[in-house]
């Protein structure tokens, strides 16, 4: 049903194959006919686990003319880590049935002849080495380096390692390192692209997002090429969530939180728990107590990783003003701290 063997589509396995999966398998292939899938133009979002990715990403596939697969959908771990070597065309109807970033809730009443962008997300920059392949861009393709405060990054990362008890996350000295030289280097290649004035290119600051999300949605989407018409709806996730799958039915809300009637469940995103009707919050984001856990021997590492005073930014930036901080001299800060910072297992 997919044409692919290496995206998680076991859910098939499970799925009872009865009228009611049958008629939704339908919505989809008509979704799917409509849809001019030559013409698709692909819109890159590269980015750290525990970034706050989700919350920017999700917010696009509310949009007529966007489609925001799932997290790694389409990732080829050995040849092709970061999604690029995909092709609209191979898309099936099952991609769209259960491959969004909402996985089955996502279809919902989106039309496929509207759609003109799909959105792919691949968050493990971090974990791997391999150059980004800049040359696979097309023309018409775009490519956003979704960034937050790294020091929440890894903050997030180490608190989520042990709550959801994924060890790859928990942040002893050896990791933490690793981490910090692995950004060093992804920030270099960041900046190094940046500089070379691609309009394809873009860097987006999730702190910045949660600031002024209608400046930077409408910002990125102008960028990408996504038309004005079909951006509507991008902040208002209960107006988009109308039927539940499989039962037709209006979504209950209980909690804060969507729910489906048929499963009894919680609507989450793909990457987790994450839930769509809680409005974007700086102050949310904010929140984390780093400068508690950037002390000693993890404080010495930052600050030798990136320099005095982008780790100084980083812990303090409670304080600033991101609504009306300018790009530019937020990578400035960045570009500084590539140059500042010096690998953490040197000397």
């Amino acid at each position: 049903m997919t044409g692919d063997h290496s995206v998680p589509f076991h859910w098939l396995f499970h799925e009872r194959w009865d009228k009611d999966f049958l008629a939704e398998y339908k919505r989809a292939k008509t979704f799917h006919r409509a849809v001019h899938h030559e013409a698709l133009r692909r819109v890159f979002v590269v980015s750290y686990s525990c970034s706050g990715t989700h919350n920017f990403y999700t917010h696009f596939h509310y949009m007529p003319a966007v489609f925001a697969f799932g997290e790694n959908l389409f990732m080829d771990r050995e040849k092709d880590p970061f999604q690029f070597d995909w092709s609209p065309e191979s898309l099936r109807p099952a991609h769209y049935l259960y491959g969004s970033a909402f996985l089955e809730q996502g279809l919902q009443e989106k039309r496929g002849k509207l759609l003109s962008h799909a959105f792919l997300l691949s968050n493990h920059y971090l974990k791997y080495s391999h150059a980004l392949p800049v040359e696979k861009l097309r023309e018409q393709d775009s490519l956003v380096f979704y960034q937050r405060n790294f020091l929440r990054v890894l903050f997030s990362q180490n608190r989520d390692g042990h709550k959801y008890k994924k060890a790859h996350f928990v942040m002893d000295d050896a990791r933490l390192a690793r981490s910090i030289n692995a950004h060093r280097m992804r920030l270099a290649e960041m900046m190094n692209l940046l500089q070379k004035g691609d309009a394809r290119i873009q860097l987006c600051i999730h702190e910045r997002f949660c600031a002024s999300p209608a400046a930077i949605i409408n910002d990125v989407s102008e960028k990408v090429g996504v038309p004005v018409s079909g951006r509507s709806g991008w902040d208002d996730p209960e107006a988009f969530f109308k039927r539940c799958y499989r039962s037709g039915s209006p979504p209950l809300i209980k909690d804060g939180k969507l729910w489906s009637d048929l499963t009894g469940k919680a609507i989450f995103g793909k990457g987790g728990e994450y839930n769509p009707l809680p409005a974007i919050s700086l102050e949310r984001t904010i929140s984390a107590p780093i400068k508690e856990w950037y002390t000693g021997d993890r404080l010495a590492m930052v600050r030798k990783g990136f320099g005095e005073e982008l780790v100084d930014f980083w812990l303090e930036d409670q304080s600033f003003d991101y609504a009306t901080a300018t790009q530019e001299s937020l990578t400035g800060l960045l570009e500084r701290g590539v140059v500042a910072g010096q690998d953490v297992n040197a000397g």
